[in-house]
């Protein structure tokens, strides 16, 4: 799983075998350690009551739920990803699940073994990271 955080947006990129744990067992995790006893965990759950996503950050852990109906034909389909905004009280974070595809430039130490392949329309050919 891939997160990007960008000023009030936040991006979560799943790929081929985080999907199958989130189908399987209703959530997927990761995390980064920072220190001894410091890490921060970053998890994509599906929960049948909640808008179609929502992202909760306490402690240190960054959660973002995404609607179970919704994620189920997601997870079917061809379509990449989708938003949606959440207010903070103080403005709006804005809130992305899609679907990871291979790098578009090499990167070194890094596999996209388990990317979703490029649709076909996008006419796009990636190469191996």
């Amino acid at each position: 799983m891939k997160l990007r955080i960008r000023n009030n947006s936040l991006r979560f990129r799943l790929d081929q075998k985080d999907m199958e744990a989130l189908l399987h067992d209703g959530q997927v995790e990761s995390h980064t350690q920072f220190a001894p006893g410091i890490q921060l965990l970053i998890c994509v759950a599906r929960c049948h009551q909640t808008p179609l996503l929502a992202a909760t950050c306490e402690a240190q852990k960054i959660t973002l739920y995404v609607r179970d109906d919704d994620a189920l034909e997601w997870m079917q389909n061809t379509e990449t990803g989708f938003s949606t905004m959440q207010s903070t009280g103080e403005g709006n974070l804005r809130l992305l699940l899609e679907k990871d595809y291979p790098c578009l430039v090499e990167r070194e130490g890094e596999s996209d073994e388990h990317a979703f392949a490029w649709p076909e329309e996008a006419g796009i050919k990636a190469h191996a990271c």
